[in-house]
């Protein structure tokens, strides 16, 4: 992972880190078992902005799209918040 530190307008300096979906998923492999790995905005990510002047019927439309695509690989790499689900293993 890459720390990177960027000003942000309204609270001083922010604090994140750039990271691929596998570097993201090997943080847990140690104490969870994978269920799912998903990328929270899959390839809508660079169109957020749009997305919110949509009507709702077309907004719906979108996100499920997004939920079915959002762990293939392609939508991992276009997203910006990656969401890990796993169990913890047993000891």
């Amino acid at each position: 992972m890459i720390p990177t530190y960027c000003r942000s307008s309204d609270s001083g300096i922010a604090r994140m880190y750039l990271t691929t979906a596998a570097e993201f998923a090997d943080l847990f492999v140690e104490e969870f078992d994978r269920m799912a790995l998903w990328g929270l905005e899959s390839f809508t990510s660079p169109a957020q902005e749009k997305l919110a002047h949509l009507s709702e019927e077309d907004r719906q439309a979108w996100l499920d799209i997004v939920e079915r695509t959002a762990s293939l690989p392609e939508a991992l790499g276009y997203s910006d918040h990656f969401l890990y689900v796993g169990s913890r293993k047993v000891a």
